[in-house]
């Protein structure tokens, strides 16, 4: 195998720690989405969603515990001279790096008690697509609109990168586009299709997602994506290029469409809410939600998706201010294509995919839940 390396990274080590190697082999092995390294610890690995210490994962590096006492070195190995200083000002930093034929990687490098410690997350090279990640029909329209604005949601950890770039490579494979990506880190690598792709990072080539957001509208974008909606500024851009005839695909931390739409408008003083609420009932097309469950016979996770398209009576709700009547509307608009988390998690617990149980952690109403689960018609 091949030494790791930063794509495209300037001033990164040619030859990493070849225990960084070993464990990053060890998490394709495993199957395993994220890596835990610290200094005086074991390695541990999340797997389906689960921590998990290994102890094939010891060895080189490793003291007789299983231990890395070296992790300071093998973590700094991955960081440029410019990341270091980062690191040093601010305690803490973004990587991503790439090991030819395996996987690329994103990294957060920071400082705890006792050492530098790292959560390193495995991309796969190849984007999945759509299809076979689970996710409505419905979705794909929305991404095929020629402008506005789609969401992608939920918590840390359910897939949205993997949504963004399936999204991305569709449009790649099926339209003559100019994609502008802004990412903190990149993570999936697109290759020009039938589009021109251009992929920048945030603190790489832009200093923040606003300031990249602007001169976006200069470089002749068809679609925008941004890696993550941080701040109003950011929010505000994001509107304006809806408004202005581009299609932006953007992620936020959050965990239904009734809460995305809150926490924009919420980002912004109270003078300004009522503007924003217009600019949203305006260029919002949709909002998907998404969460990884673990199966229930153990082996990998599957899907569970809110999806709220925006018709004419979720604009109005939203401009009116009366987002608490979304949620009934997302319930009785499946023939717009529109999905509950229940009715998601319902389809899942029938196919045998999800343990009740599991399902159960995740909606509102349980005795409403099981009732739809005891009745095949629901």
């Amino acid at each position: 195998m091949s030494a790791p390396r930063v794509g495209g990274r300037a001033g990164i080590a040619a030859e990493p720690d070849p225990d960084l190697r070993r464990l990053l082999v060890r998490m394709g092995e495993l199957g395993a989405s994220d890596l835990h390294l610290g200094c005086g610890a074991p390695p541990v690995f999340r797997v389906d969603g689960r921590l998990k210490r290994d102890g094939a994962s010891g060895g080189a590096g490793a003291d007789g515990d299983g231990l890395f006492p070296g992790s300071d070195r093998i973590l700094l190995s991955l960081l440029s001279e410019t990341q270091r200083k980062i690191l040093e000002r601010a305690c803490h930093v973004d990587a991503a790096f790439r090991v030819e034929g395996e996987a690329r990687y994103r990294a957060n490098i920071f400082h705890r008690l006792g050492g530098l410690a790292a959560a390193i997350r495995r991309i796969p090279l190849e984007i999945p697509p759509l299809a076979a990640l689970g996710l409505p029909p419905a979705l794909e329209k929305l991404a095929l609109k020629p402008h506005g604005l789609v969401l992608v949601t939920g918590p840390t950890g359910c897939g949205k990168s993997t949504t963004m770039a399936a999204l991305v490579d569709r449009l790649n494979r099926e339209k003559a586009l100019h994609i502008v990506t802004l990412e903190d880190p990149i993570e999936f690598v697109h290759a020009a299709r039938r589009s021109l792709i251009t992929q920048r990072e945030i603190g790489r080539h832009a200093h923040d997602f606003c300031g990249a957001l602007k001169y976006a509208l200069r470089q002749d974008p068809d679609v925008v994506l941004i890696g993550e909606l941080r701040d109003p500024d950011t929010i505000g851009a994001a509107l304006t290029m809806a408004e202005t005839g581009h299609l932006v695909l953007a992620t936020l931390h959050t965990n239904s469409a009734v809460e995305s739409v809150s926490r924009m408008v919420d980002a912004f003083p109270g003078d300004q809410r009522d503007r924003t609420r217009s600019q949203l009932a305006h260029v919002l097309e949709g909002v998907l939600t998404q969460r990884l469950l673990p199966r229930a016979n153990g082996k990998g996770r599957v899907c569970a998706v809110e999806l709220m398209i925006c018709t004419s009576a979720i604009r109005t709700v939203i401009r009116d201010d009366k987002l608490h009547q979304a949620q009934s509307l997302i319930q009785t608009s499946r023939g717009s294509g529109m999905r509950t988390m229940a009715e998601s998690l319902r389809a899942l617990c029938l196919r045998g995919d999800l343990a009740p149980e599991e399902a159960l952690r995740h909606v509102d109403d349980q005795g409403a839940f099981m009732r739809t689960l005891g009745d095949p018609w629901g």
